[in-house]
């Protein structure tokens, strides 16, 4: 029952990451008392825990934000509370809900949450840009703010911009279900699959759904952060691959080259799609990825006055502070969203500015020990799981630094699945990866 509720919570938070709050924290309340309850009887029944957990990442990012917070707070800052939930509250919510459960069931729930989500999303993509019936009636119905979502066209009837609420949730999805897909061709011709063909079959068929709708997706929206992520995360993996297959010399040479594999497959997929893309703009009239396009897409974000200025702003009041900041919450001159003054869309500006160049120097160093743990796990066991979760969450920290992103606590629990599942230090497997 209570691997049901996760279940359901994390394929409600995946499709409406920004809608429905007071839903979502009924949900998250209801899995909190199941998970204490689960805890509670697990400990009556003596069970014991794998002992290899590394926590100093865990415990540099959390110290470093309630020492930052706390300084927030005792210098009165407007949104030290707020940081406080979202840092330290919902955090250790959803940390608990991981290591509740036993560790393999939780991945396979997650990654399970993560196809069924990305489907899911897809289909609500294909409904709303073809006004299939009355969809765009349904995702109004499902959404709880005034603004209308739905395609924005030029006077061609060309897509120019999309506003959809999983938008949020295709900064990780997006580069997972690539993964996911690589991973599931590999193993249809490799000698690993499973006796059942029509399932594996069926699971690409899947996977490429996915990942096309969530391509088109991204690229439609014209969002910055989106494309960038996903394109950076691409770019970094596969760079680490190139530095690791010619430096690392371990008895663990079979999956380095087993990654090499992986990512041949995952470039061999991005040219399909870049074929896919233009063949698309030839016979689609209102799906135009051209120079115009790209041309509209860089002035609009080159020309972006709001961000320009809140750059401007966030460094001036940075330069007064600039070792320690000025504490979490803090807000400088302009102001992007009357209600909650201190959030803007430069996060990692954001950041500097609350807590310095000590503070963010602090922060990276604990965000860089989950992606080498990530890395390492992958390459020790071979598993597409860490390979992927890592993709995601390169993907989704590329996004945050212009889109706050991680400002939701329904995105932010990616962040701390992958710190998670990065605290187990995996032995060398002669298993499927």
């Amino acid at each position: 029952m209570y691997n049901l509720l996760v279940f359901i919570y994390f394929i409600y938070i995946q499709v409406l990451p920004i809608t429905q709050d007071s839903i979502q924290l009924v949900m998250l309340l209801v899995l909190v008392a199941g998970a204490v309850l689960k805890f509670i009887m697990s400990l009556s029944m003596n069970k014991s825990s794998k002992k290899n957990k590394n926590s100093i990442a865990l415990e540099i990012i959390f110290i470093n934000s309630f020492i930052f917070t706390s300084f927030g707070f005792l210098a009165s800052r407007p949104g030290a509370e707020e940081f406080l939930f979202l840092e330290t509250i919902f955090p250790l919510i959803y940390l608990a809900i991981f290591f509740t459960g036993r560790r393999d069931t939780v991945i396979k729930i997650l990654n399970s949450c993560f196809t069924i989500s990305t489907f899911i999303i897809g289909i609500l993509f294909l409904i709303q840009v073809f006004g299939l019936g009355e969809g765009n009636d349904i995702l109004s119905i499902l959404g709880d703010s005034s603004e209308l979502q739905g395609i924005a066209t030029n006077s061609d009837g060309q897509v120019t911009g999309l506003r959809f609420m999983p938008l949020y949730s295709l900064s990780y999805l997006t580069s997972i279900s690539l993964h996911n897909l690589a991973s599931s061709i590999n193993s249809f011709f490799s000698g690993t699959r499973s006796k059942n063909i029509t399932t594996e079959k069926l699971l690409i068929i899947v996977h490429l759904f996915n990942f096309s709708s969530t391509l088109f997706c991204i690229i439609l929206s014209g969002r910055q952060g989106l494309i960038l992520g996903f394109v950076g995360s691409l770019l970094l993996i596969t760079t680490a691959q190139i530095v690791v297959s010619t430096t690392w010399k371990s008895k663990s040479i079979n999956y380095i080259k087993q990654g090499g594999k992986h990512l041949r497959l995952i470039l061999g997929t991005m040219i399909f799609f870049i074929a896919l893309i233009l063949l698309v703009n030839n016979v689609v009239a209102f799906v135009k990825i051209d120079y115009e396009y790209i041309q509209s897409f860089t002035s609009k974000n080159g020309g972006d006055m709001e961000r320009i200025g809140q750059l401007a702003s966030l460094i001036d009041s940075w330069s007064n502070s600039p070792i320690i900041g000025h504490g979490n919450g803090s807000a400088v001159s302009v102001v992007r969203d009357a209600a909650r003054p201190w959030r803007y869309e430069l996060s990692y500006m954001m950041r500097l500015n609350n807590m310095g160049l000590l503070g963010i120097s602090v922060y990276f160093f604990g965000v860089s020990l989950i992606c080498i743990s990530l890395a390492k796990n992958f390459y020790k066991t071979g598993k597409i799981v860490y390979m992927s979760s890592l993709a995601g969450l390169l993907s989704l920290l590329i996004a945050d630094g212009t889109n706050p992103y991680m400002v939701r606590f329904t995105v932010l629990y990616y962040f701390y699945y992958c710190l998670w599942l990065s605290m187990n230090a995996e032995e060398q497997s002669l298993g499927k990866s």
